[in-house]
């Protein structure tokens, strides 16, 4: 017995599907008073079993046959989204339902690569700088776009300064059991301190989260210093590269641990 599970798709969506599958056709010219919920979900549906030839089908005839949605399927469907759209392109599509005006907004790549982590609640790190930092972690170009076959990620904010205080104890309860949980016992212990390895640890300065595209990240070079623990300290990666000691945070690359800027 096979187990197909996928609770995102509708009984009448899945119907739909098997039909095709079984009998290679699908008319939907028969359902010019179908909703176009259910056009979007096979739509959406064909899209994530691969099947391309139904998912071109689908696309067209929600193009050139569902021209118009009623004011109902307006607000219920559209406005919702207003809140996490840009301003001017919510407009443009006000625009473009109410006067049939072609939209001059240009058309951007798809927010592809970290779906499903909701919003960071972050005052400094903005939503632009969460995509570089992904591609950071996959150790790929600053200005790469993602696609669907990327995977993907969610990122939690465990410690926030101006919420939880700048100090070692805060630091600690906030982030030890986390950050050296997750590196495992893979460490190396050296005058009393506790050098934790890592071969894909990062640090990055910044001024305007939303400039980007010149930003610059340095890697760790030593695994073997990649972030150091002490009891009395914050955090310190590569030995004074990027530390914290009580109130004051220091930068300082004298010991090479991580690439220079």
């Amino acid at each position: 017995m096979i187990m197909f599970s996928k609770p995102n798709l509708t009984p009448t969506i899945f119907d739909m599907i098997l039909k095709y599958i079984y009998t290679g056709e699908l008319d939907l010219s028969h359902l010019t008073k179908q909703s176009g919920e259910n056009i979007l979900g096979l739509l959406v549906a064909s899209d994530e079993l691969l099947l391309e030839e139904l998912f071109n089908y689908a696309q067209d005839y929600l193009i050139k046959v569902r021209t118009r949605i009623s004011r109902e399927e307006f607000f219920d469907k559209t406005h919702p989204y207003k809140i996490i759209i840009p301003k001017h392109i919510y407009k443009e599509i006000e625009k473009f339902y109410y006067k049939d005006s072609l939209l001059k907004t240009t058309i951007l790549p798809p927010r592809i690569g970290f779906t499903g982590m909701g919003k960071f609640d972050s005052s400094i790190i903005k939503s632009k700088l969460v995509k570089r930092i992904i591609n950071w972690i996959d150790k790929k170009d600053t200005m790469y776009i993602r696609t669907r076959n990327d995977p993907l990620y969610k990122l939690n904010l465990i410690y926030r300064g101006s919420q939880d205080g700048i100090s070692n104890r805060s630091f600690r309860e906030k982030c030890i059991s986390i950050g050296f949980s997750s590196l495992g016992e893979d460490y190396i212990v050296e005058d009393g301190f506790r050098f934790y390895s890592s071969s894909d640890n990062f640090i990055f300065p910044f001024e305007d989260s939303e400039d980007t595209q010149n930003m610059k990240i340095s890697r760790v070079v030593n695994k073997n210093m990649a972030i150091l623990s002490s009891d009395n300290g914050g955090f310190n990666f590569g030995w004074g590269s990027l530390c914290m000691s009580d109130k004051r945070l220091s930068l300082n690359n004298n010991s090479n641990s991580y690439e220079k800027i």
